[in-house]
């Protein structure tokens, strides 16, 4: 039977503990022999010591509080990856709902059977701009003044946003953490100077997409006739000389 030798690792490790408890066993000889040969001042020793010891300490403390905001930062990190991921995993559903509104849409409220399809997708849409702009605000990708100028004031323009953000501002403004709660008033009082600017302007009037079945049809057609033409003018085209 082939008996496993033991690794480099172990070998260091072990050869580390004999020595430091040697070290331990032999210094209080190793002193008292500075002491016969150097004459040492051990109490003048023993004050330098004491100031090391200090130093020491000061050291300790600021290693385990590094530690402890080090903890507290991973500590951030995971809260919000977890939320990143809450959010994302909601837009996914959101963008479930957009590509079948009929379907998915009366599944999370009944405001989908009180609304048209396109009514719909625009409030569903107006949800993940929101949602977009907050995780941006949250990550420091955008700041206050992007939210203001490049989200808001487009988005309260229109009778969409405004309605999206009076059904559901409540539910903004109650967030639990801080800086949704930030977000959140930040969105209304943008939502509150765009009311007291004046009325929304009116989205622009549904239109009912033209089936492309007759347009393709009669490039079809016209296709077949060109060819068609091309194909009797060769006929009739009288041979040429002889090679």
């Amino acid at each position: 039977m082939r008996i496993p030798r033991p690794s480099r690792r172990s070998v260091a490790l072990l050869c580390a503990a004999i020595v430091g408890i040697v070290c331990a066993a032999t210094s209080p000889t190793a002193m008292l022999l500075m002491d016969r040969w150097m004459r040492l001042d051990w109490s003048r020793l023993s004050n330098i010591g004491q100031a090391y010891g200090l130093a020491s300490a000061i050291f300790s403390v600021l290693a385990v509080t590094g530690v402890a905001v080090s903890l507290a930062y991973q500590s951030h990190g995971i809260v919000v990856q977890r939320d990143q991921d809450i959010s994302d995993a909601h837009s996914r559903l959101l963008m479930l709902v957009l590509s079948d509104p009929e379907t998915y849409g009366p599944v999370l409220s009944d405001r989908a059977q009180r609304m048209s399809v396109i009514e719909y997708k625009r409030y569903v849409f107006v949800t993940l701009v929101l949602r977009l702009a907050l995780s941006g605000y949250e990550t420091g990708h955008s700041n206050e003044y992007s939210l203001r100028n490049e989200v808001f004031s487009g988005l309260f323009r229109r009778s969409v946003g405004r309605d999206h953000w009076r059904d559901s501002r409540k539910f903004w403004l109650s967030a639990s953490q801080p800086i949704h709660r930030r977000f959140a008033h930040i969105a209304d009082e943008e939502y509150r100077a765009a009311i007291a600017h004046g009325p929304a302007l009116p989205m622009p009037p549904e239109r009912t997409a033209k089936p492309l079945l007759p347009r393709a049809a009669l490039a079809a057609v016209v296709c077949g006739g060109l060819i068609g033409v091309a194909a009797m003018a060769a006929r009739r085209r009288p041979p040429g000389p002889g090679v």
